[in-house]
């Protein structure tokens, strides 16, 4: 919107002034953002208010009336907001990082593929984490970071979480067999045979799985 319409405004304040004075009005002023050297003077009705130098965000607009003996009423104030003007930047690139490590964030575009991309997890130990991104335009524009909680699905048989599956899952998962200690072990992935039960025959499993790979 680039024309402010003041109506409302000049019919307040003329109606606060002329309550306590019952004097014509002559003269009528109002300004922009508390800069009463710049103000103008206002036609006699409804009027409007060119806006379109002012830049995007929130804005006040006073007014005050003079009567026919000089004298000037209080100014009356109101708050407006000019919303930006539609962009016309295209959005090319996006930048990620995980649990709030920006030193490490992965810039990746977004031409030419619908806005789609791959997010590398593989470094990312099984669990919570954050994930938090940007998108760029073709301007050079950044926007808002937004964050989102993400889950990274521990691996069957990886008991121990250092995102291998070794002997010493087989060790861990060993020693909660026998002491039945679920300490020791990340419980999730511990049913390495799928059967719903985390014992012996796990760990047979386990090994054989070691042993082919």
């Amino acid at each position: 919107m680039n024309i402010f319409r003041s109506l409302i405004l000049v019919a307040i304040a003329i109606t606060a002034f002329a309550a306590t004075a019952q004097k014509s009005i002559v003269q009528r002023k109002c300004w922009l953002d508390g800069n009463i050297a710049a103000s103008q003077s206002l036609a006699e009705g409804p009027v409007s208010i060119d806006i379109s130098s002012l830049k995007a965000g929130l804005h006040s607009f006073a007014i005050r009336v003079q009567d026919s003996d000089g004298k000037w009423s209080s100014s009356v104030t109101r708050f407006f907001l000019k919303p930006a003007a539609p962009s016309e930047a295209t959005i090319v690139r996006c930048m990620y990082w995980f649990d709030g490590d920006i030193q490490h964030a992965v810039t990746a575009p977004l031409e030419g593929n619908n806005g789609v991309i791959s997010v590398d997890v593989i470094e990312l130990a099984a669990g919570e984490h954050t994930l938090s991104w940007i998108v760029g335009d073709d301007k050079g524009a950044w926007s808002e970071v937004t964050t989102e909680m993400v889950y990274i699905p521990y691996h069957d048989g990886d008991v121990n979480h250092d995102n291998e599956i070794n002997i010493s899952d087989v060790t861990a998962l060993i020693s909660y067999v026998l002491n039945e200690d679920p300490s020791l072990i990340n419980l999730e992935s511990a049913d390495f045979n799928g059967d719903g039960n985390v014992n012996i025959s796990d760990i047979v499993a386990m090994i054989n799985y070691i042993m082919s790979n």
